[in-house]
């Protein structure tokens, strides 16, 4: 009865041991798996790099082409069109001189005129000038503003000036500003000033106003090169309105600007051509090329994985039957408690000590009680 009963414990300690082994083999199994699978990953990822690398580099390369095609294009059509503003400008500016010609005739005509009189009358040079007319010879209403402009500022806003720079900042009373050294500064500035200033202003008055026909004629002169002016400028803006392109001959350019045109637009195109057939076409291939470079390598990767999968799903299946087995054949006799390696070497050396005959259940009941 005991060496039945201690086979049964042998073939129970082995069962249990060669659980114990494949367990092991199916954690070691599943690192192994898992080393290829980062493997397997690291080659996809490594393949969408460079596949991503190489779709780029080739699209660039192909945009560079078409854009460097594109840029000389655009260039020759600016330089073109450049060529045919700067013709239809001076085409402009030759119209504006023909139109205008009489107008600037006259006005030469009359700048010398004043120059004639001015000669003959022995006047000098800034009587022939706006400001003169205003201050000394004033007609119109607006000479007449804009003279007692000028005089608010000569007379009144430069002694303000002097006094604001020279006079006393503070003062009480009016006996203490009649004592005040900087008044008296202040007030023989502004007297000097005004002294030389009605002085001047006198002496150029009789210098220049002994013949006020002379100054009459050549305010009527300037009115007339002012006027003449204005009919210029006028001139000048319709023409510049009223100007088309059919009054000239702008054939050959137009020609050129045209056939740059169509050129740059065929360029386009091809540039657009290119990139659809880059992406339906040339986009594949540098996919497909990648992959059938690698190919080897990737089969022996996922054989190498599939192999370790089945591998681990054979010795998981055995581990499954064993451990139902274990449950099945010995654990159901030894209790959950007492099913494993160190117990049932507990129950073995026991059934060795016993010098009779012995029931695994009184085994059991005597090895617990220790």
């Amino acid at each position: 009865m005991n060496e039945e009963l201690k086979g049964f414990l042998k073939d129970a300690k082995d069962s249990l041991i060669s659980l114990d082994e494949m367990k092991k083999n199916i954690n070691a199994l599943k690192g192994k798996v898992t080393t290829f699978e980062k493997k397997k990953e690291d080659f996809d990822e490594n393949i969408r790099i460079t596949t991503n690398k190489a779709i780029k580099e080739n699209k660039d390369a192909l945009l560079k082409s078409y854009d460097e095609i594109i840029l000389e294009v655009e260039k020759r059509l600016k330089t073109s069109e450049s060529e045919k503003a700067r013709e239809k400008k001076k085409n402009l500016d030759t119209l504006i001189e023909k139109n205008t010609r009489v107008n600037k005739d006259n006005n030469e005509y009359l700048r010398n005129e004043i120059k004639k009189v001015m000669h003959e009358n022995k006047l000098p040079f800034f009587v022939n000038s706006k400001l003169y007319f205003i201050l000394f010879f004033p007609t119109s209403f607006s000479e007449l503003i804009i003279a007692f402009i000028l005089f608010i500022i000569f007379i009144i806003g430069v002694p303000a000036g002097i006094w604001y720079f020279v006079g006393p900042k503070v003062f009480t009373n009016l006996a203490k500003l009649i004592q005040n050294k900087s008044f008296w500064t202040a007030v023989i500035y502004i007297a000097i000033y005004l002294f030389v200033v009605g002085i001047l202003y006198l002496f150029i008055d009789n210098a220049t106003k002994k013949d006020k026909k002379a100054l009459l004629d050549i305010k009527e002169l300037r009115k007339n090169i002012k006027d003449n002016i204005k009919d210029i400028m006028k001139i000048t803006k319709d023409t510049v309105k009223n100007i088309k392109d059919e009054d000239f001959d702008y054939t050959k350019l137009d020609r050129d600007i045209e056939g740059i045109k169509f050129e740059l637009e065929n360029a386009n195109n091809k540039k657009k051509e290119a990139l659809e057939t880059f992406e339906n076409v040339t986009r594949e291939k540098i996919i497909d090329d990648i992959k059938s470079a690698n190919k080897q390598e990737l089969i022996d990767i996922e054989k190498e994985l599939l192999s370790a999968h089945e591998e681990l799903a054979t010795l998981e299946k055995k581990y499954t039957d064993l451990r139902l087995e274990i449950s099945e054949k010995y654990e159901i006799k030894l209790g959950k408690n007492n099913t494993s390696v160190e117990k049932i070497n507990q129950l073995m050396n026991a059934l060795d000590k016993s010098n009779e005959e012995i029931e695994l259940s009184k085994l059991i009941e005597t090895v617990n009680k220790y």
